[in-house]
């Protein structure tokens, strides 16, 4: 398995669009009035679907394994979460939260 490919960078952008979308979706709503329920999550619930979807598939292409796709998922996911709830919303990163992105990112590390 090389550490760094075509199948892992399409996971990568597959998920952090998806992910993006999802927090517009649940959590947008405490950072614009526009994205109040139910219009965004209608608008956005196929296509974060597919991107969701369509990550599952080239992570597994990626490393053959399942469990893969949910441990990157889960790093993504926090990353995501994270940094929008900073940019959007004003929530500080605190060094919890940091230390948890990080052994997040370790556990991706290890399946590599």
């Amino acid at each position: 398995m090389r550490y760094w490919n075509s199948d892992l960078i399409l996971t990568v952008i597959l998920m952090a669009t998806a992910y993006s979308l999802a927090w517009v979706t649940q959590t947008g709503q405490l950072a614009w009035k526009w994205a109040k329920p139910p219009i965004p999550a209608l608008l956005a619930a196929i296509p974060t679907g597919l991107l969701f979807a369509y990550a599952v598939k080239y992570s597994f292409a990626f490393s053959n394994q399942a469990w893969f796709f949910k441990i990157m998922s889960h790093f993504m996911g926090t990353l995501i979460f994270a940094l929008f709830t900073w940019m959007f919303i004003g929530e500080a990163i605190t060094w919890k939260i940091g230390l948890s992105i990080f052994l997040c990112f370790l556990a991706v590390l290890i399946q590599l």
